[in-house]
């Protein structure tokens, strides 16, 4: 990957492949010169600079005379032309750098500043970008769905035709995969820099030369940068509010009790949900009737609890197998006993749906029929040993994504330090539906809650009644 985007940096440059022997010999100077880096940086992270082997020094110096020799013999030609009144026609940013004037002086580039200019431009805009796709290529990997939107996207609107730029405003999941894929996974996790002076920070004081570490990786994780509004007790948010909202969580009454099915409310969250927005239901809160808010709840969040289809037993659900999801990992199999809705309402064929926890009922259950007691369909599946699908995700077409959960009625579960899943949950389920969140609350539910819903976005609101 590193070598793709090299050439593709190469070619925006110098208007040439990276074929030359030249070319080939600033690509390996440069791997070199990056591998002495991390060497010569770490020991001034820790404020132990001289704690460098000689020979590492010696090495890198070496690497950037050589690529420093390399550019310029690549640039110097057209440095020359251009100030002899004889500019390439060619297009790219060499051509530009040799256009640029200073603002205020008019004075163009110096050519050692020109080099200065296309060293740091070559090396920052090769590694970063191979470092992006690599992991952009990682999630992808870990979801042949989007995958497959993905492809179809791009064939939709291209055909046969090679891209152009402008092309990218109408890829819009192409896009989002690799906006997330940046905050996820950003190419320049950690940024050192040294303090010139003596300088307050966080009501410490930080003297002069030591190192400051900023870390875009933990700041897009950190829970304190997710804007959270609660609303309770049936008070329902007012549409501005909805409207700037990147996740909306519900853990409320169901049925026709449900806050989300009041008046308009299912119009004005349809709304929200074509933007993208994010929904999560908790408990009975994945309930609705089939005929109000059922085709809703199918299309904003993969599946629902419905009556008369669906039941409500209190049993101990023994989770032997995790899937292999984002959600899951590091959670080990574990038995919890709670009210846990099962034989939900998804999608046909479960079309985009990720089961994360799922249980074979026992057996024993009574399920006479009833609204939520039972059916023949639900008694045959727990007859044949079906498992049956407490906890899902999903990603909508829209880019929106959405999660429900079933348990939720023993709320001592949510602190119970015992249940993997409850600890876990906390660490993962950020990972598929959008923000993995670090910093520490006192309450394990609430700190579950907002683990779930800052998963998918920030800000939101959270419903309950």
């Amino acid at each position: 990957m590193t070598h793709v985007t090299a050439d593709i940096i190469f070619r925006t440059i110098f208007s040439e492949p990276m074929t030359g022997p030249d070319a080939h010999r600033v690509f390996d100077a440069f791997s070199r010169y990056q591998t002495q880096v991390p060497r010569l940086m770490l020991p001034s992270l820790f404020g132990q600079r001289w704690l460098r082997w000689p020979w590492d020094a010696w090495r890198s110096r070496r690497a950037a005379r050589e690529i420093r020799g390399l550019l310029e013999t690549l640039i110097r030609p057209r440095y020359a032309a251009h100030r002899g009144g004889c500019p390439s026609t060619r297009q790219d940013i060499l051509a530009s750098f040799l256009d640029a004037r200073d603002p205020e002086s008019g004075i163009p580039f110096s050519f050692e500043a020109l080099v200065d200019q296309v060293s740091m431009l070559f090396l920052a805009g090769h590694e970063t970008s191979a470092s992006a796709l690599t992991w952009a290529t990682h999630l992808l990997a870990q979801a042949p769905d989007v995958q497959t939107r993905m492809q179809a996207e791009v064939s939709t609107l291209l055909g046969t035709r090679a891209p152009e730029l402008g092309d990218m405003k109408e890829l819009t999941l192409t896009r989002n995969v690799f906006r997330e894929t940046l905050r996820l996974f950003p190419p320049v996790g950690f940024m050192a820099r040294q303090t010139t002076s003596a300088c307050p920070m966080r009501k410490k004081t930080v003297p002069a030369g030591a190192t400051v570490v900023v870390a875009p990786w933990l700041i897009h994780r950190h829970r304190d940068l997710v804007e959270v509004k609660t609303h309770l007790n049936g008070e329902w948010p007012a549409d501005d509010v909805i409207a700037r909202a990147d996740t909306i969580l519900i853990y409320a009454d169901g049925y026709s009790f449900h806050p989300a099915v009041q008046k308009e409310r299912l119009s004005l969250l349809a709304k929200e949900m074509k933007r993208g927005c994010g929904f999560v239901t908790l408990h009975w809160a994945t309930e609705v009737l089939k005929d109000k808010g059922g085709a809703e709840f199918l299309e904003w969040m993969g599946g629902y609890c419905e009556p008369f289809w669906s039941v409500n037993p209190h049993w101990q659900a023994d989770f032997t197998q995790l899937p292999v999801h984002p959600i899951a990992n590091g959670v080990s199999p574990f038995t919890t006993h709670d009210e846990w809705y099962f034989h939900m309402r998804f999608k046909d064929g479960m079309k985009s749906v990720a089961p994360i926890l799922s249980a074979i009922p026992p057996i024993s259950l009574k399920l006479p029929d009833g609204m939520r007691s039972g059916n023949a369909h639900v008694r045959q599946e727990v007859a044949d040993r079906l498992p049956q699908h407490v906890s899902w995700a999903t990603e909508r077409a829209d880019g929106g994504r959405g999660f429900g959960f079933t348990g939720g009625h023993n709320h001592k579960n949510w602190g119970n330090d015992d249940q993997p899943y409850w600890m876990e949950a906390q660490k993962n389920a950020p990972r598929l539906l959008a923000t993995p969140l670090s910093s520490e609350w006192d309450d394990v539910q609430c700190q579950w809650l907002r683990q779930i819903v800052g998963a998918i976005s920030a800000p939101f609101f959270a419903a309950s009644t």
